[in-house]
């Protein structure tokens, strides 16, 4: 049911806020494949991908934020998902490719509430 969909997806983010990420990866995986493309589908990708990086799964949840980014279909505010397809790039070692991310807020979207966070983190990533 819906109500079992969304009860699924916050349990998935209390599992992760609690550092249960296994957990977490189970319970996202079934809103996945329980909701489909529906908004909790997508919201579950999201959270997905966040405990994969979490995880040191970098090129998975990379992989995941990417599919994001490019689903034009999604209500996803796709600013907010290169904000975090630019963070996990970090936390991979891969600066320029996070540069790019963020460059891609900052010119894409300098409407954005992340554009600040996003110029200063380009620089930041540029500099070494």
């Amino acid at each position: 049911t819906d109500a079992g969909i969304a009860a699924r997806y916050h349990a998935a983010g209390t599992l992760a806020s609690l550092g249960r990420l296994p957990d977490a990866e189970q319970r996202y995986r079934e809103v996945v494949d329980r909701a489909g493309n529906g908004i909790y589908g997508r919201m579950a990708r999201l959270g997905l991908a966040q405990v994969q990086v979490a995880q040191g799964r970098f090129d998975e949840g990379i992989g995941a934020y990417q599919q994001l980014v490019t689903d034009t279909n999604s209500p996803l505010p796709v600013d907010g998902v290169l904000m975090e397809l630019g963070r996990a790039y970090l936390k991979a070692g891969k600066k320029p490719e996070a540069a790019r991310a963020f460059t891609r807020v900052v010119e894409e979207f300098p409407q954005s509430l992340y554009a600040a966070d996003a110029r200063r983190e380009m620089e930041d990533a540029k500099k070494s």
